[in-house]
């Protein structure tokens, strides 16, 4: 008691208030120091400590484990001279913490200690990302840098698995597009291949093509039926032309004018065209509908309409030479 009456009575005036200004300041960078200190400690984060030289000065465990480095081995390292950083390309921005006191979030990189002769080629390589963060004084100047890393293997390997992934799905959707356009012109090889086949033009005998038609004939295929023709009455010189119609179900009004069209530019390259093939059911179909071929010859048999296409091409005079 007598020794703190003396303190009390010894304490120049003023002493006090600045000794409790002093306790209340300490108190508020208490909780800020606990909290780094439980960020240092738990070994979640690697911190590593630099002076503004760009030396490393203190780790902690989080660092030892990130790279399975032993602590001490940090301390021969500079940031500043790293040849690794350089080559990373973003050497600018860790200059700017160390030299104007500007923090940074360097972008991920996958450093390799064994690339690094500073710490002696020793520890393992990770994927990480990190932030500098310049402490400063009161006027500005960089007292100290800390650099916080986060370890993102798991997460950059799932990325790298995720764009195998994608490649190879591009690689088998284009794969599967070639096959199936292969097929679709397959398939429309066969389309017309089967055409050319239900409008087969044959050459009966010289100078006379037949037209055997078979199942019902719509706009398309009658389409196809006229071209066919007409590329066989200039390629083999044919003056007759005889449509079969055997096959064909039944004659309305829409087949009759595809018969037409087709009879009609025949006659425009100088050939003869005859219908044969008329049962007495389509006759009698045509009779009720009011249908008739004008000056086309009819018959109920090809081999009708092939006697009658000879008979004129006997009687039919001889071009001079």
């Amino acid at each position: 008691m007598a020794l703190e009456r003396h303190l009390s009575t010894a304490t120049p005036p003023g002493i006090e208030d600045e000794l409790e200004q002093l306790r209340r300041r300490v108190a508020e960078l208490e909780p800020d120091a606990r909290r780094f200190k439980a960020l240092v400690d738990s070994g979640a984060i690697s911190v590593q400590r630099y002076r503004p030289d760009g030396l490393c000065v203190a780790v902690n465990v989080g660092w030892e484990q990130l790279w399975r480095l032993p602590g001490a081995v940090a301390l021969q390292y500079n940031i500043l001279a790293d040849t690794q950083l350089h080559a990373s390309g973003f050497m600018s921005l860790i200059e700017g913490a160390f030299h104007d006191g500007r923090g940074a979030q360097l972008p991920a990189i996958r450093y390799d200690p064994h690339a690094n002769d500073q710490v002696g080629n020793e520890g393992q390589a990770a994927w990480v990302a990190s932030v500098m963060a310049p402490v400063c004084d009161p006027a500005g100047a960089v007292q100290e840098v800390i650099q916080l890393h986060l370890a993102i293997g798991e997460l950059r390997q799932s990325e790298e698995e995720l764009r195998a992934d994608n490649r190879r799905l591009e690689a088998a959707v284009l794969a599967r597009t070639a096959e199936l356009e292969q097929k679709l012109s397959l398939i429309e090889d066969q389309r017309d291949a089967i055409k050319a086949l239900s409008t087969p033009v044959l050459q009966l005998w010289h100078g006379v093509l037949a037209l055997p038609l078979i199942g019902q004939l719509d706009r398309e295929r009658a389409g196809v039926l006229q071209e066919a023709l007409l590329h066989a009455i200039v390629e083999a010189r044919a003056k007759h032309v005889l449509i079969d119609v055997t096959g064909v179900p039944t004659i309305d009004l829409e087949v009759a004018g595809h018969l037409r069209d087709a009879m009609a530019a025949t006659q425009l390259l100088g050939s003869r065209c005859a219908l044969v093939g008329i049962s007495p059911a389509m006759a009698q179909t045509l009779v009720e509908l009011g249908l008739s071929f004008d000056r086309i010859p009819t018959f109920a048999t090809l081999q009708d309409g092939l006697r009658h296409a000879m008979e004129a091409s006997r009687s039919a005079p001889r071009s001079q030479t």
